[in-house]
């Protein structure tokens, strides 16, 4: 995720849909309007929710034992904390030491600095985070890269190319593959962590990554990538590794269709899950179909915005849930500056401390309620999700109102068997933050609600039964 991203969004855009949103929630608010929860389920494979430990916990890793518990107890705890059981983690390429174009935070180490020799105690902290994130919960892990160590790269630097073109040299197109393979064989033999995936690029379609940048970042096109995924399929069984190939994992989501279409049959082969990031693009319904097509899993690898309240965030999260179907849906970094930030610390400075967000509450109504294992059901209402949980027949029901004006939904429930008595519920808006409350107004089958402006609201439905 670009750091200048904050500086490339489309302001103009994101208010122009807001305003859209806002007017079409007050034309409903007259009266209650019914959301059917459907019988049918959308998914059954949903494997949890995620964040890239890039770059916060190159920082957040070198705190103190009882500060950095802090962190780690409030983004993985399932009940108190987002329950997070997704982490991604970046194996740096390590830059130049000519250079000095990092910035602190994003100054990830090469476990190869001076080659052949590598460097087994580099990037300790990202490290120890990601082992104390495996033990708190987290069971799905991913190994990517941002670029190759700087010595493979045209320009001689991990920013990227001089003007933004391929900075991989051809004739390293092997040594990068062999390079990610022993650095996930090192971490499966000696340090017992098992990635399932990983991924070699990272939105490598983009000419954004320009020589001189603050963030390692690579250019790789899918012409280069075709060449690339066999060597890196080969240098991983070479050595034994169950671990398998991710790609593309590109900035828009019609990007990563193109990419993947572009893939000749070997890369298609050796492909097992394709990544997308959803900043921008369409075609998120194509993408599903390709996907299931190929028979690869489909992950929702890495979005971030810079709204503090979270609202932007919970309508993509949506979105991507209903249209998408991701496996698992990833935040870029749960600890970044403002607006990015669900717990904000800018991590370029000393500084320990932090301040949750209303983002982080948001975040919060999603994880916290729609776990792994859950049946994503079919809601008629894009402001909507369910989830389905047959273990304990608990059904949970998500809606966000990007509005000014209060939403008056009438959730139809006629597809359970459920008692119609007061129902908990959880709001976030400018006030609450994940605040308790209770609905209990039952017409028939239906529970009439209330959905205030601007907020996030989970419905949680115990004993509840799918009907015959």
């Amino acid at each position: 995720m670009p750091e200048h991203r904050l500086n490339r969004r489309d302001f103009i855009a994101v208010a122009t849909m807001s305003a859209a949103l806002a007017r079409q929630a007050a034309g409903r608010t007259a009266r209650h309007f019914p959301v059917r929860i459907g019988p049918g389920t959308l998914y059954r494979q949903f494997d949890g929710w995620g964040t890239s430990l890039a770059w916060w916990a190159h920082v957040v890793g070198g705190f103190p034992a009882h500060v950095r518990d802090i962190y780690m107890r409030r983004i993985f705890d399932p009940v108190h904390g987002l329950g997070l059981t997704v982490a991604r983690y970046n194996i740096g390429g390590g830059e130049n030491p000519r250079y000095h174009f990092l910035t602190h935070r994003a100054a990830i180490p090469g476990f190869a600095p001076h080659p052949p020799r590598f460097d087994w105690a580099a990037d300790k902290n990202q490290r120890l985070i990601l082992h104390e994130c495996i033990r708190m919960g987290v069971n799905q892990v991913q190994a990517f890269s941002n670029s190759p160590p700087w010595y493979m790269t045209i320009s001689g630097s991990v920013t990227g190319g001089r003007r933004g073109q391929n900075n991989l040299r051809p004739q390293d197109f092997g040594s990068f593959a062999d390079y990610l393979a022993i650095v996930v064989a090192h971490f499966d033999w000696t340090w017992g962590i098992r990635f399932q995936t990983v991924e070699a690029f990272n939105e490598p379609v983009s000419y954004w990554w320009k020589f001189g940048g603050s963030q390692e970042g690579c250019r790789i096109g899918n012409r280069e990538q075709n060449l690339i995924i066999p060597l890196l399929y080969r240098a991983l069984k070479s050595r034994n590794l169950v671990t398998e190939i991710a790609a593309p994992d590109d900035n828009a989501v019609n990007q990563t269709i193109e990419s993947f279409k572009s893939y000749g049959p070997a890369a298609r082969r050796e492909v097992t899950q394709i990544d997308t990031h959803s900043y921008h693009g369409h075609g998120r319904v194509e993408l599903r179909q390709l996907a299931q097509g190929a028979g690869k899993r489909l992950w929702m690898s890495e979005y971030g915005d810079g709204d503090a309240t979270g609202i932007t965030m919970a309508q993509r999260i949506i979105k991507d849930i209903r249209e998408l179907q991701p496996r698992a849906w990833v935040y870029w970094q749960v600890v970044d500056g403002p607006g990015w930030g669900m717990m904000v610390n800018p991590e370029n400075g000393r500084s320990t401390g932090f301040h949750v967000t209303a983002k982080y509450y948001v975040m919060a109504q999603f994880s916290r309620f729609i776990r792994p294992g859950d049946w994503i059901l079919d809601v008629d209402s894009g402001n909507c999700i369910a989830s389905y949980r047959p273990d304990s027949h608990t059904l949970n029901v998500v809606a966000v109102n990007p509005g000014e004006t209060a939403m008056h939904p009438s959730l139809d429930l006629s597809a359970f068997d459920v008692a119609r008595k007061p129902v908990r519920t959880y709001l976030t808006d400018g006030r609450d933050r994940c605040g308790l409350g209770v609905e209990r107004q039952w017409h028939h089958h239906h529970l009439q609600c209330v959905l205030p402006p601007r907020s996030v609201k989970t419905w949680v439905f115990t004993n509840c039964r799918m009907s015959d």
